[in-house]
């Protein structure tokens, strides 16, 4: 169960979220440090019953590295849903295929190129970035290469796909749209490369309705015109700071905001029309977050998960670790689960913040978790494949 953490309602830790009615938050606290979840409870309740994750299989993608500095593997697990395979690139060059029900191995490639992030399927065919700056399309059946495409810089986000385009961007805080088909760019933007500190990795575009939208490590996020790349609108949300103001996480987008967060800038809802701030949270360090229907989970490297309201950016709960820092969060149903490099898998209510489980099921997890086809798909930092249901367990 979970050990040493502080839960509180609506932290004040979090920062301020600024709305247009401008109202003063009074935010309530409750802090204790417990060793089982019956004396957490009396401090708040579950709203869920309690989730049993079991491991359906796991398989080793590459030797573990015990030398060098951990963590050693950032690619996202790739579901292709129209197969049920689930697809794996690692940062030694190898990309493995198994079948996502019972993990036995379809092929497995070993490439000249490292991976940082995951591969992208479509239909009968794989695409992604490496490390080297090349973008590739694979056949999902079989690996062979069907193309290969340099960009100039390193590539460190999963690809876009839409309507027969790729679309990536790069660590030159540059951002492109190749042909599916053949792997012609299409069309190139790129933005200045900031001076000062910046965090490892770039934003995966998001297309919605005929507009591209991406962060760059400045801190400015456009929209861009999906077939000739214009610039619909820029905004710069940094919040002032001159350092890690990089947009690397998921940009999520509405029928009428855009939802987005800087490392140090903080979290945003933006009119999609013009990109207009609709609210900001100025919460710091945002490492991962996550989309609901009606709130916004986020990890940060101040060792907090927090659900914040999607209407206004108020704070309702976070949690602070004790230890390590969550990394990435992912959003399931009830239940949300945050994952950290030193090992465990927390879960948590998503409505609450009750902790349920500390997991140990990972050993150690830097690649975001995907959830597909009712699994949960883990590769661990030792390059280890971790596959599991999640259960329920009535009462308490």
């Amino acid at each position: 169960m979970i050990k040493a953490l502080e839960h509180k309602k609506a932290s004040s830790l979090f920062g301020n979220a600024l709305t247009s009615k401008n109202a003063a938050l009074f935010f309530l606290f409750f802090a204790f440090v417990t060793t089982s979840c019956a004396n957490q409870s009396r401090a708040l309740a579950p709203s869920a019953a309690t989730p049993i994750v079991k491991q359906v299989w796991h398989a080793r993608t590459v030797d573990p590295v015990y030398l060098g500095q951990f963590p050693i593997e950032h690619a996202q697990p790739s579901h292709a849903r129209s197969s049920d395979q689930l697809v794996v690139a690692s940062s030694s060059g190898f990309m493995t295929v198994y079948k996502a029900a019972n993990g036995e191995e379809i092929w497995r490639k070993k490439f000249d190129d490292s991976f940082y992030a995951g591969a992208l399927a479509v239909s009968d065919q794989v695409f992604i970035g490496s490390l080297d700056g090349f973008v590739r399309a694979l056949s999902l059946l079989s690996g062979e290469e069907i193309w290969k495409k340099s960009l100039g810089a390193s590539l460190e986000s999963v690809p876009a796909h839409h309507d027969g385009r790729i679309f990536i961007s790069d660590t030159a805080n540059g951002l492109h749209a190749l042909d599916a088909s053949t792997g012609e760019v299409l069309w190139s933007h790129r933005r200045d490369p900031p001076t000062f500190f910046t965090i490892r990795g770039t934003c995966k575009p998001e297309v919605n309705d005929g507009v591209l939208y991406c962060g760059f490590s400045d801190g400015y996020l456009g929209a861009f015109q999906i077939d000739t790349g214009d610039v619909l609108w820029s905004v710069n949300l940094s919040d002032g700071q001159t350092e890690f103001t990089d947009i690397n996480d998921e940009v999520f987008v509405t029928d009428d905001t855009v939802f987005a967060a800087s490392y140090s800038g903080g979290v945003y809802a933006l009119n999609r029309e013009d990109g207009t701030t609709i609210w900001h949270n100025k919460v710091r360090g945002v490492a991962d977050f996550a989309l609901s229907f009606d709130s916004i989970f986020i990890a940060t490297s101040n060792k907090l998960v927090a659900r914040i309201a999607r209407d206004s950016g108020e704070a309702d709960w976070s949690f602070k670790f004790k230890k390590s820092a969550p990394i990435d969060v992912l959003h399931v149903g009830d239940y949300l689960f945050a994952t950290t490099a030193n090992g465990p898998v927390f879960v948590f209510d998503g409505k609450t913040g009750y902790p349920f489980e500390k997991w140990m099921g990972t050993n150690g997890s830097s690649a975001p978790p995907t959830w597909a086809a009712n699994r949960l798909y883990f590769l661990t930092d030792a390059g280890e494949v971790v596959v599991n249901r999640i259960g329920w367990k009535l009462g308490k």
